[in-house]
């Protein structure tokens, strides 16, 4: 509860004005560490932070550069806040509650509110570690439970695997790191058994990034491998002395903090930190060597549609020019429609099904963040002289938003593995005369040839007439398909109408920006029908 407390209050403050800061708070290397040792107090989760800085690179608002030092010094913060929770601060988890409590329930401040549901989740995860800890002591006194994680007869990789087990069951491995320490301070587990299950918690947290990195590509997918590389680089430097130590017992860990720290969980605590402190040192000293290996590892896929490409930084451009920007962005997705028909005839070849929804989900990711340059052009005075330009911006948006959706459910209805005859042959059909089309949207949205978008308003006129012969001949006629047919084609050429009209207004509407920007002459538009 604490931790979704906590991420749901800084979700929820992050919005333009709140993205505008933090691009101000990464320019160094030292603020973008100080930013993410502040993130990590309050979200306590690395993996949760790595996916917020995907989606700041994804809209543009920071580069992977800016944001690997923030994440390097989110994994400090997180194990500092090991060390509070170590410590007896019941009394300041108590004052957290009540104030942060109090301004939640009265919503007074009013813009303090979100603020509060951070430190009120910090407040109740602090708090709920205090009871784990002690409502452990008892526990260590019960046979069966000693019995249960006792050291002996188990080997110590043993330990690493229920470590990684924990993280990867309650997605946190500063959570895991508090109850193995609670647990050695009670007397359950030995400093070696504790040890080994905050390093494989530490594992465990680079395996949860890994997955969350599946259905990321490019800069995103770059900075959660990130997060993988960190702990693993952290392993490296920690496990080899703690190993050596544990079966040689030469003095190289564990053992020489005991003069420094007498008590047991002082020391793993202190490795704790001193885990994420050095790792995070040695991340940021060698940030361009260590960008350049995630680059390596994670090279960005050409022609991609994973987040903005152009209007990345709007800020410092002239209002006409980030227009003109966030209009390239517009055209990518253009570009990109041919992968409808493109996956649904490999899909035929191979006698498999069409999956087209990751194309449709990048492409609405990045509609909605241009709909956020937008937003961010006109909320912050920017607009002045420049209106009918945004409005037509925001018209192609609506068409390309239905024209993503369009196209999904019309290759979704032809994909069927099992047809008639007639209707293969209409299905061809459709598919060739869209393909077509799309291509032709493709190679002539990019340019300025006002010949070149003559032909295609030409090619793109209202093809009604064609439909309905084609509706008389296989549903009347004595080619008539079979009844289960006959309704997956109305579906059909009803969709394929609707795309092809979309298409349309999109060259329309583009047409007409472009005149309004000076781009091109005028030609006749209405041509099209």
């Amino acid at each position: 509860m604490g931790l979704k407390l906590s991420g749901d209050g800084v979700r929820a403050i992050v919005g333009n004005r709140f993205r505008s800061l933090f691009r101000t708070w990464t320019r160094t290397r030292a603020t973008g560490l100080c930013t993410g040792f502040a993130a990590g107090l309050a979200f306590q989760s690395t993996s949760a932070i790595s996916l917020l800085l995907a989606s700041f690179v994804g809209a543009g608002t920071i580069n992977a550069i800016q944001a690997l030092p923030v994440m390097a010094g989110a994994n400090i913060g997180s194990a500092f806040l090991v060390l509070m929770a170590v410590l007896d601060i019941r009394v300041l988890a108590l004052c957290l509650l009540g104030v942060s409590g109090l301004i939640i329930t009265f919503e007074r401040p009013l813009r303090f509110v979100h603020a509060a549901s951070i430190f009120f989740g910090v407040g109740l995860l602090l708090f709920g570690l205090g009871i784990v800890r002690t409502s452990c002591a008892p526990l260590a006194e019960t046979e069966w439970f000693r019995a249960f994680v006792s050291s002996q007869g188990m080997p110590l990789p043993f330990y690493l695997l229920i470590g990684m087990a924990a993280c990867l069951l309650l997605q946190t491995s500063a959570g895991v790191s508090i109850l193995s320490i609670t647990l050695a301070a009670s007397g359950i587990m030995d400093g070696d058994d504790a040890l080994a299950v905050i390093f494989g918690s530490l594992f465990g947290s680079s395996v949860l990034s890994r997955f969350y990195a599946i259905q990321l590509k490019g800069q995103r997918k770059l900075l959660v491998m990130g997060q993988v590389l960190f702990n693993v680089v952290g392993l490296g430097i920690f496990l080899p002395p703690f190993f050596i130590e544990h079966y040689t017992g030469l003095p190289l860990l564990l053992k020489p903090l005991a003069a420094i720290f007498p008590d047991l969980p002082e020391r793993l605590t202190a490795i704790n930190i001193a885990f994420d402190t050095l790792s995070a040192l040695v991340v940021t000293a060698g940030l361009p060597v260590y960008h350049r290996l995630l680059s390596r590892l994670c090279p960005d896929e050409t022609g991609s549609l994973d987040g903005l490409a152009y209007a990345r930084e709007l800020a410092h451009v002239s209002p006409e020019t980030a227009l003109a920007l966030i209009n390239k962005e517009q055209t990518r997705l253009g570009v990109h429609l041919p992968g409808f028909t493109a996956s649904l005839r490999r899909a035929i070849d191979r006698c498999e099904g069409c999956d087209v929804r990751g194309l449709s989900r990048d492409g609405m990711n990045l509609l909605a963040q241009i709909d956020g340059c937008l937003l961010e052009l006109v909320t912050r005075g920017r607009a002045d002289g420049i209106a009918s330009e945004v409005a037509l911006l925001q018209d192609i948006q609506g068409v390309l938003r239905a024209l993503f959706d369009g196209l999904a459910q019309l290759v979704s209805g032809l994909d069927a593995r099992t047809v008639s005859p007639g209707m293969a042959r209409l299905r061809e059909m459709l598919l060739a005369a869209l393909d077509a089309l799309l291509l032709q949207v493709r190679d002539v949205l990019p340019g300025t040839d006002p010949e070149d978008w003559e032909l295609l308003l030409t090619t793109l006129k209202d093809r009604e007439n064609v439909m309905a012969g084609l509706r008389a001949q296989y549903l009347t006629g004595t080619q008539a398909l079979p009844p289960e047919d006959q309704w997956r084609f109305l579906q059909a050429s009803g969709l394929f109408e609707r795309c092809v009209w979309l298409l349309r207004q999109l060259v329309r509407q583009e047409h007409r920006f472009l005149i309004a920007m000076g781009d091109m002459t005028g030609c006749d538009t209405t041509v099209a029908g």
